[in-house]
């Protein structure tokens, strides 16, 4: 197992400091409210794309060949992942071809009842016996024309099922414990993840559903909490007096080379300015993957949802943080990124945030314990230094009179670590219950 040495900032704190770097102004989707949740969890698992033109999309629009392909290929890739075991004996119906919802329902059967071991029902039969449907075909105009954001809800739906039947759902790194009628589920996230992770096991999904309210690092969701960090990141020094003359240089040609103008980085502070360097990996060779990040999944399933959101620090907080590291310490740390990046785009990097990401959806804590280095100094900074504070916010949820559920989502690193949040709190005398993979 190789550790990472070095803990960028891209991957240890929930707020990603593009700073407009990165940002592009996009359309909003056409899309009706009760499709909103699930078309973001097809999007999440990769049935769905996330892309601009995506954005521009109108989902309320009839069904056609094009997008009913896609589902069917996304869909066969999706669960080919898995590798589970196909039943030889399944024979497929035939396809009406109309685009109704019983077309959809049939095109659906035909890839998910290839996994199933029932072959007494039909297409329809198994998705009422699924609960996927409800209520006999002339309630669910089965004969209608299909529109496509019911299309993507019966696939997700579909898939969510078969993936929970054969308990494959992503496992993460989960914990819980309760105190004074106060029950607390602590789920480790990774900030930056991929459509492998999702749909999430279902026992996390439920306590999340069963919680009252949703504490995060950070509520990067808050556009006028957002928009004061991305002012805090300018500096009254410019970065071409921080860095010496050929350090800039080379700074602005990894710039230059992905097209990022000078103007959008050249005022920032130099903690800002390391943080927008280490993330040019993930940004290039996993470019959605901020957008899938666990905090974030939970973070919009909750505005969806209307759940409460805290806060166990904030975006002020970590920009701080960031902050006083100091000035010298980020140049050294400058220094000895570039080179990873002009070699090859800090492959290693990539390779080990995928390597998370592969021990978190298998619920491989041991392994993922093994990952960090925490006797760096930076990482120390980054993660370890603000566990104690951490469980203390977990420790006021416990101590409340409100006789809550909450469900508490920070970094992973903050849970595996050989002094972690969890040991602060068993030693503050709470039993915590490990859930990782059960």
């Amino acid at each position: 197992m190789k550790i990472i040495k070095k803990l960028t900032a891209t991957l240890g704190l929930t707020l990603i400091l593009s700073t407009n770097t990165f940002a592009a102004q996009v359309q909003q989707p056409t899309i009706s409210p009760w499709a909103v949740k699930i078309v973001n969890n097809a999007q999440m698992q990769g049935i769905v794309p996330i892309s601009i033109e995506q954005q521009e999309k109108n989902f309320t629009v009839k069904l056609n060949k094009q997008d009913l392909d896609a589902l069917n290929t996304a869909t066969q890739q999706k669960l080919e992942q898995y590798k589970l075991k196909k039943n030889p004996k399944f024979k497929s119906e035939n396809l009406k071809n109309d685009f109704t919802k019983e077309d959809v329902i049939i095109n659906i059967y035909n890839i998910v009842g290839e996994y199933s071991d029932d072959l007494e029902k039909n297409a329809v039969e198994y998705f009422k016996e699924k609960k996927l449907l409800e209520g006999d075909g002339f309630e669910l105009g089965l004969n209608q024309p299909a529109t496509l954001e019911q299309a993507i809800a019966l696939y997700t739906r579909a898939i969510t099922d078969i993936v929970n039947d054969q308990n494959m759902g992503a496992k993460g790194v989960f914990y819980k414990t309760e105190a004074n009628g106060n029950t607390v589920y602590m789920l480790g996230s990774i900030h930056v993840g991929d459509s492998t992770m999702y749909p999430i096991d279902s026992d996390i999904i439920d306590a999340y559903n069963s919680s009252d309210e949703l504490f995060v690092e950070a509520d990067i969701t808050n556009a006028e909490k957002v928009l004061a960090a991305q002012s805090s990141l300018i500096s009254k020094i410019p970065l071409n007096q921080k860095l010496s003359p050929e350090l800039y240089s080379r700074f602005k040609a990894i710039m230059d080379k992905y097209k990022i103008p000078e103007e959008n980085y050249k005022n920032l502070k130099v903690s800002a300015a390391y943080t927008n360097l280490s993330s040019i990996p993930m940004v290039t060779e996993m470019p959605l993957a901020s957008a899938k990040g666990i905090d974030q999944y939970f973070l919009i399933n909750s505005k969806l949802d209307n759940k409460k959101i805290g806060e166990i620090e904030s975006i002020a907080f970590q920009l701080d943080m960031l902050d006083k590291f100091g000035d010298q310490k980020y140049v050294k740390l400058i220094e000895e990124l570039i080179p990873q990046i002009e070699k090859d785009n800090a492959k290693k990097l990539v390779e080990q945030t995928k390597s998370m990401q592969k021990f978190w959806t298998e619920g491989n804590e041991r392994e993922f314990s093994k990952i960090f280095n925490t006797s760096d100094e930076f990482t120390k900074h980054l993660v370890v230094d603000r566990d104690p504070k951490m469980a203390d916010k977990i420790d006021e949820m416990l101590k409340s009179k409100d006789k809550k559920t909450y469900f508490v989502v920070v970094g992973s690193g903050h849970y595996t670590s050989e002094k972690s949040v969890i040991n602060y709190l068993q030693e503050k005398g709470y039993k915590v219950e490990n859930l990782t993979g059960k």
